[in-house]
């Protein structure tokens, strides 16, 4: 297997070199060899200095590299290692305790679901009562029908429950400071970084949340949303074609920001898809396959002139 360190440069495109030369110089690994093959590298052509400067650019917006801006000009002299590996350092652990806190609620997680979806997979659970959970995208739950309640916990993710009728035992769903329940129905409940979603596609349901118990009563064809601690918004008109499209393996994006619409493709996609820069993107919308999001992020990203970059299969970068 070639290496960062052993290939011999010059042999691929511009912009790729430059990639391999900002992450090698960034390591601080790097011997006076490497560092005049660096400098011939970049006084053999302008396209070479071009390419690094946009290389450089981007590694340092996406954070990843923050070192780099320690060792770009190099005109002469010795690669400050101390300052570089201060700064790796920093960075490393950062990158550590961020991801100690993801794999610890990964954790939490895993211990308390009873049926779980990786990224990318749905499906449908059978409960005791005869109640079906469709579970999309990266989602968990954990059941709990022992008393006269029949409940179950949004672990994350989202979640379509067609409801068993049962009057005697009510049929509850938790998450995040909140509560779902119904009696015979079908809804959605999606848990997200800025609150609960819930939308009811058959029946009633009865919405609680905020320090108060607040109530809200949500008919077929509404949404209501909640934040941890805070009541339920008012009922509003759902977009019921967007909010069960996951069911037939599609994703329905009407009139979103770039950024929101990106995020959203990125749910059901293993890794990371990143948008670069804080411009305001025109609204973007249609259907896209969830078994392609690759192209479906390929797709948006043209209608704005950006460019596509996959670092590794699991890092996609949109500048």
């Amino acid at each position: 297997m070639t290496t960062t360190q052993d290939k011999q440069f010059g042999s691929e495109p511009p912009a790729r070199d430059a990639r391999d030369w900002v992450i090698l110089l960034a390591s601080g690994d790097v011997d006076e060899g490497q560092l005049a093959n660096f400098r011939a590298w970049l006084a053999g052509s302008p396209q070479h200095r071009v390419a690094f400067e946009a290389e450089r650019r981007l590694w340092a917006d996406l954070g990843a590299l923050d070192a780099a801006e320690t060792v770009v000009p190099f005109p002469a002299g010795r690669i400050p290692r101390r300052r570089l590996w201060r700064s790796v350092a920093v960075g490393l652990v950062a990158a550590c305790l961020a991801l100690v806190a993801v794999f610890a609620e990964d954790t939490r997680v895993s211990w308390l679901a009873d049926a779980a979806t990786a990224q990318g997979e749905q499906r449908a659970v059978k409960l005791p009562d005869g109640s079906t959970a469709y579970l999309n995208t990266d989602t968990a739950l954990a059941v709990d029908f022992s008393g006269s309640v029949r409940s179950v916990e949004l672990l994350r993710g989202e979640a379509l429950f067609e409801v068993a009728k049962n009057p005697a035992r009510p049929f509850r769903v938790l998450s995040r400071g909140g509560t779902s329940e119904a009696l015979g129905t079908a809804f959605i409940v999606r848990a997200g970084d800025n609150g609960t979603h819930i939308t009811v596609t058959e029946g009633v349901v009865g919405v609680t949340s905020g320090r108060d118990g607040n109530l809200v009563t949500v008919s077929a064809g509404q949404s209501v949303d909640y934040r941890d601690g805070e009541a339920p918004t008012p009922p509003h008109a759902a977009d019921l074609a967007a909010a069960t499209a996951w069911r037939k393996g599609e994703i329905r994006i009407d009139g979103q920001p770039l950024d929101v619409a990106i995020a959203e493709l990125d749910r059901y996609r293993p890794g990371r898809i990143v948008l670069l820069g804080d411009r305001r993107y025109r609204d973007v919308g249609g259907v896209f396959a969830i078994d392609d999001i690759n192209s479906a992020a390929e797709g948006l990203a043209a209608t704005h002139g950006l460019t596509v970059l996959e670092i590794t299969p699991f890092l996609k970068v949109l500048h």
